[in-house]
């Protein structure tokens, strides 16, 4: 038999991956453009690269021909959906990251048209070029400045965040005529905030709230020019911003005792307060807030342990300068963050201004459903909903019964259950959460049975089928929860 030289061997050993990723698509280099074509018997091309883990990675596919909308999306080695974009390059192309890669592998980068399984895709040439970018170090509480020379420039960072932590992402002193558009990435690779900011004065921005951060990590931080938006509010067109500065800072978080009043005072000096409290998963709470009388309005964030906004509530959106909502179902056991800053409902300046806050955070007052025993409600404009609590049991089968007591209801029925048990790997089967609804147009009573999923607290939410165009109708309803077995 015949022997291959150890080198060759070694080679063709080297090889052998790129060979079987090259069945899946074509090889991708960074730094190495490509070209190829959208076709009607052809609507994505799939590209291959190898990556290790961390690695930060820019994408752009640009037409090459008029009528192609460029779409990419990107895809882990198991073949699941990192990330899509449609248009963030403009001129409809695709400019998908800054990104950072979870582990080391082979990357799928599929190139199509916008937007799959349209019935009239777009098609054309198109070049495509994926990079691999280097971040900076940014460190909480510097004034870092940054360069955007090209249109498709990006700045990119990262930052070291103590969790759990607030952190609020400032871009300012922007040069030039443009808009920017500042992204973070937490340490799983969920996106924490999204702003935008822009040279025009003509032009205002509402700032998004901060990034809570539950657990201690490294965020991907990136700036970048927004290739949307190329014209001022005169209709020239922008040249392009070459430069500004970020600044990372990190709002410190008061421990917050549940039942509680909490008060203060927001103005330049202090725009915002932020407060932390462990919760379990599933409770009940209520949130009541008031403005103080002669002050501007003020809104609340409450973030859930994963880092998600949880619920929002603003004064502005009252006649009373006030809000209640209840019940409000905590999402996960872990440790909460409450932010309180001005409301600035038209996106326009806030400096100047003050908010006396004041809020309370305790346990909801909803009425507990009994099996056996009925309840009376009304709904109406002020109150379109009303919300029960039932603390379910899994197998439990139950059959809801609502009865109009007016000829203006309708019955109408919205079941919200806990989270669902997950699978392997900690995938959720189907849906996060156990939901159920039923609704009717019809004046009549009408019966709805459901099998309890899982060990829990239930909402029950009951609202009025009927509807007119001036918006929810008035109406009586009487609900019976029976036990029929389980």
């Amino acid at each position: 038999m015949r022997r291959l030289p150890l080198l060759a061997l070694f080679c063709i050993l080297l090889a052998a991956p790129f060979a079987a990723h090259a069945q899946l698509g074509d090889v991708l280099t960074f730094g190495s453009p490509v070209s190829g074509t959208i076709a009607s018997d052809a609507l994505e091309r799939r590209y291959i690269f190898e990556a290790a883990a961390g690695d930060v990675i820019i994408a752009r596919m640009n037409a090459s021909t008029t009528g192609l909308d460029s779409y990419l999306t990107l895809l882990d080695p198991n073949g699941d959906v990192i990330i899509i974009d449609d248009d963030s390059g403009g001129n409809r192309n695709s400019l998908l990251g800054p990104i950072r890669l979870p582990a080391a592998g082979a990357y799928v980068l599929v190139a199509s048209s916008c937007c799959p399984g349209s019935p009239e895709p777009s098609t054309g040439d198109y070049s495509l070029v994926i990079d691999r970018a280097t971040p900076q170090p940014l460190s909480m509480g510097t004034t870092m400045p940054f360069e955007l020379p090209a249109e498709d420039s990006v700045a990119v960072y990262t930052l070291d965040v103590q969790g759990p932590a607030l952190v609020r992402f400032d871009v300012s002193g922007l040069q030039g005529s443009g808009v920017v558009i500042l992204t973070a990435y937490d340490a799983q690779n969920a996106q924490r905030a999204y702003d935008v900011r822009g040279t025009d004065p003509n032009s205002s921005f509402y700032p998004t709230p901060p990034a809570y951060a539950p657990e201690s990590g490294t965020f991907l931080v990136s700036i970048r020019r927004d290739l949307i938006t190329t014209m001022d509010s005169s209709g020239a067109t922008m040249p392009g911003v070459t430069g500004g500065s970020i600044v990372a800072q990190s709002i410190p978080l008061t421990p917050y005792t549940l039942g509680s009043a909490a008060t203060g005072t927001l103005d330049d000096a202090n725009p915002i307060a932020a407060y932390s409290f462990n919760g379990d998963a599933s409770a009940l709470l209520s949130l009541v807030g008031s403005a103080t009388a002669g002050s501007e309005d003020f809104e609340v964030y409450l973030y859930a342990p994963d880092g998600n906004i949880n619920y929002s509530a603003s004064t502005a959106f009252s006649e009373d300068d006030r809000f209640n909502i209840d019940p409000l179902q905590l999402l996960g056991a872990g440790q909460y963050a409450l932010l309180v800053q001005r409301t600035n409902t038209t996106g326009a300046s806030v400096a100047g201004t003050s908010s006396g806050y004041s809020f309370t955070l305790a346990g909801s007052s909803v009425t507990s459903l009994v099996p056996g025993q009925a309840v009376s409600g009304t709904v109406d404009v002020n109150a379109p909903e009303r919300t029960y609590r039932l603390d379910g049991v899994a197998g439990q089968r139950l059959r809801f019964t609502i009865t109009p007591a007016s000829e203006t209801y309708a019955p109408s029925v919205y079941i919200q259950g806990p989270e669902l048990p997950t699978g392997e790997g900690g995938a959720n089967m189907g849906v996060p959460i156990f939901s159920a609804s039923m609704s009717s147009a019809t004046s009549a009573s009408f019966s709805y049975e459901v099998t309890l999923p899982v060990n829990g607290v239930y909402l029950v939410r009951v609202g009025n089928g009927l509807f007119s165009p001036e918006g929810p109708t008035a109406g009586d309803f009487n609900l019976l929860m029976e036990s029929i077995g389980g």
